[in-house]
């Protein structure tokens, strides 16, 4: 929500380079869970700066905010995936979140990004804009949602484990391709990537123990990630037994 109001900004201040500068920071000054933002325009976009403009900036602590003009040929976001991806987005639409990528031209940190297209007063997308945040942020947030659950559901802040040692409860992020994005390393995510496509059902299913979980899937929107919860089978007739003598 933040980014879609901050792309509003920025798309009422394309007059010159600085205007743009000035509008990301009016933006990531009031956004401090943002470690960036940038605007990237099509080539020659504005002709004083050439083929390349990436208007960046981002916070170098917790008082101050660094501007730098990176595009150029040694970072040309022409090719990058996020570009073109922002680029290709309708402009009603919603953005896109990036996989986690490393960076080192700030503090050598793995992103994420949100990105949607900049459109101009006539309509024309002229450009990608985009937030940063760092992957470890987003960890933390998945981390604490875990804990909720597991404090909350089983009175307990550690790893819901049975006699064999194996995960009872767990939450994961995985990408299209069935690789863990976030969540325990503890399970072995093998027994997700043969159903990923099966994104509503409830699946019994193994891993490679020959453990059996029932696994729930729902696609994260705007990205290509999706979230499964999974749980082990003795874990979810025990809730079910558990409701009957309460019903």
């Amino acid at each position: 929500i933040a980014a879609a109001n901050n792309r509003a900004e920025v798309e009422r201040n394309l007059g010159s380079p600085e205007q743009v500068f000035d509008a990301l920071e009016r933006e990531i000054y009031v956004n401090d869970k943002f470690i960036g933002c940038f605007a990237a325009f099509e080539p020659d976009y504005f002709k004083s700066q050439g083929r390349w403009f990436e208007a960046y900036l981002y916070h170098v602590d917790s008082t101050r905010i660094e501007r730098r003009q990176i595009g150029s040929p040694s970072h040309d976001y022409f090719n990058g995936p996020w570009y073109k991806k922002g680029i290709s987005l309708d402009r009603q639409h919603e953005g896109y979140l990036t996989a986690p990528y490393f960076d080192n031209s700030i503090d050598s940190a793995t992103y994420c990004s949100y990105v949607l297209p900049i459109v101009d007063s006539q309509g024309r997308k002229v450009g990608v804009y985009g937030v940063d945040v760092k992957y470890l942020w987003i960890n933390t947030v998945m981390d604490e949602v875990e804990e909720t659950v597991k404090r909350e559901f089983f009175d307990s802040d550690e790893s819901i484990q049975d006699r064999e040692g194996n995960n009872i409860f767990s939450i994961q992020i995985i990408d299209n391709k069935g690789n863990r994005i976030l969540g325990s390393d503890s399970l072995d995510v093998n027994i997700l990537k043969a159903e990923q496509e099966n994104v509503f059902s409830e699946l019994e299913m193994k891993d490679l123990k020959g453990t059996p979980y029932y696994v729930n899937f729902k696609p994260i929107p705007f990205t290509d990630w999706r979230v499964a919860v999974v749980q082990h089978r003795t874990l979810v007739f025990m809730w079910g037994f558990i409701l009957a003598l309460y019903d």
